[in-house]
């Protein structure tokens, strides 16, 4: 269904609630705690999410309520999207999560999402989401703002600051923006490794004086996406179908903390691609202290190997003097794990590869399982820069060729 702007109810799904069988209207009873209600009206949010933080903290609000307070007004000018149908009295149902409010998730962590606006000096522009991951500090889409003369953001109390980029980091699609003065709370993190396929999830993103929302299901990881000149591997399928507008605004999981940045390149767009929050974390460090980012390489082109049922990297081509010839890797390979010294990862798939390499910094060490004609071993490799790769020398990325959007080189 269409967006609507949610001005007079905020209709959330929950537990029901249960009526008295004697026939009593609760007449001079107190009336239920908003979020604990079918249905609240966002005037109501503020002041009932400040009583519950009192009561879990003994009477003491946590630091963030008056935040959390003062941006429950700003869910006056929320834009709820979604594919279900209308709540009661035509008001749009907002969440999915089994227990907790939608319209309490969008209030903590719309606090933390802003608009952000690039500008050329010939007047046209774009209009995209970042997110709040340290004072001062926002990660958005980097393809978005490429040949932009300034950049924008307003906070959650409407200011629009000048912005700075700090650095860009083609591989993920993120760029770092410095933003003096801004009072957007940086998200509480989770981590992405937990999601599984069905876990319901919110992407929340905002425009010029407004914030939108849309709940999915995890639809699978390791999905990769070409943004400019460069192929961003290791993305989550969300199921939010978020629009380009919409492209580095977060995603939560059913406890309220982020687990992903949105990804929407145009040519992907509607989508519900969202980089894991531990390789965007990583990213907005590495930005912030240095203004660029390292990521793993390993060498090797190839494709989705199609005639194993639990699938693979297979390897068409190990290009010379990369860290993968460096480890005897050799065309036909096909390989089906990748351990560290924390964990071992099953590789069903070329994205699966490279999302796994991408997400390790040069120098890393990691093990490769790899099949072999009819035999099995275990290669060591030790990672490079994807600076080293010769894609990055001028050859732009190929283009996906697996079934399910692997592409090709690592």
């Amino acid at each position: 269904m269409g967006a609507k702007p949610l001005k007079e109810v905020v209709s959330v799904q929950c537990a029901v609630v249960a009526h008295d069988d004697d026939g009593d209207d609760g007449a001079g009873r107190r009336p239920p705690d908003p979020l604990d209600r079918i249905w609240a009206h966002p005037s109501e949010l503020g002041a009932a999410l400040a009583s519950r933080a009192r009561r879990r903290r003994g009477g003491r609000a946590l630091p963030t309520v008056g935040i959390l307070t003062l941006f429950a007004g700003a869910l006056l000018a929320l834009t709820v999207v979604g594919d279900e149908p209308a709540g009661r009295d035509g008001a749009v149902t907002v969440m999915a999560f089994e227990g907790r409010h939608g319209a309490e998730l969008v209030t903590a962590v719309g606090a933390s999402i802003v608009a952000v606006r690039g500008e050329r000096v010939a007047g046209d522009g774009v209009e995209l989401s970042g997110t709040c991951v340290a004072h001062g500090q926002v990660l958005t889409s980097a393809h978005a703002l490429d040949g932009m003369d300034a950049v924008t953001v307003e906070s959650t109390s409407g200011a629009v600051l000048p912005a700075r980029v700090v650095g860009v980091d083609p591989e993920t699609d993120l760029a770092l923006l410095a933003v003096d003065r801004l009072d957007a709370p940086p998200v509480a993190t989770g981590s992405a490794g937990a999601l599984e396929t069905g876990d319901p999830v919110m992407a929340v993103a905002a425009g010029p004086g407004r914030h939108w929302a849309r709940t999915g299901e995890v639809a699978g990881g390791a999905r990769t996406v070409e943004a400019g000149r460069s192929v961003v591997a290791g993305l989550v399928d969300t199921g939010t179908r978020a629009s380009a507008e919409q492209s580095g605004g977060a995603v939560v999981d059913d406890t309220g903390v982020v687990v992903g940045v949105l990804v929407v390149p145009p040519a992907t767009d509607p989508s519900g691609l969202a980089l894991p929050i531990e390789i965007a974390r990583d990213v907005a460090v590495q930005l912030a202290a240095t203004g660029r980012a390292e990521h793993g390489w390993l060498g090797v082109i190839g494709s989705d190997d199609t005639d194993r049922a639990r699938g693979g990297a297979l390897i068409e081509r190990v290009r010379d003097g990369s860290p993968a010839d460096g480890a005897g890797l050799v065309e036909g390979d096909v390989i089906v794990e990748l351990a560290d010294a924390h964990a071992t990862t099953a590789i069903a798939s070329m994205a699966d590869l490279m999302g796994e390499i991408r997400r390790r910094r040069p120098r890393d060490v990691v093990q490769l399982t790899v099949l072999r004609g009819d035999g099995q071993l275990d290669v060591t490799a030790v990672l490079g820069a994807v600076t080293d790769s010769p894609a990055t020398d001028g050859d732009a990325p190929a283009a996906p060729r697996s079934s399910d959007g692997g592409e090709p080189s690592g």
